[in-house]
């Protein structure tokens, strides 16, 4: 596991294990890993999802709006997954990363 490495590593690590998931999923487990559990945390976590996204590690699959609260309420929620470029991009950070035991 990269935890506790550079945040794009580990989301890559993320979308490589799930394949698919939606960015509140993301955002409460890497708020937990890398202690940015306030609202702040929150968003600069959706944001580097967004980066990620535009570096095309990972691609859009659906979209809807936050009704539940689940991430903010009234808020887009976003649901990714990996590309073929991310997997590749991972797989490389992978062989150049010491894990943490």
């Amino acid at each position: 596991m990269m935890e506790g490495c550079p945040l794009k590593f580990r989301l890559l690590e993320l979308f490589d294990e799930a394949g698919t998931l939606w960015n509140y999923d993301v955002v409460k487990q890497t708020q937990k890993e890398y202690g940015m559990e306030d609202d702040y945390g929150r968003d600069v976590l959706n944001y580097n999802l967004i980066e990620v996204l535009a570096s095309g590690f990972i691609a859009v699959v659906d979209m809807k709006e936050d009704e539940e609260g689940d991430y903010k309420k009234g808020a887009l929620l976003t649901q990714y997954e990996i590309t073929s470029i991310g997997r590749s991009q991972y797989e490389t950070i992978k062989k150049g990363v010491k894990l943490r035991r």
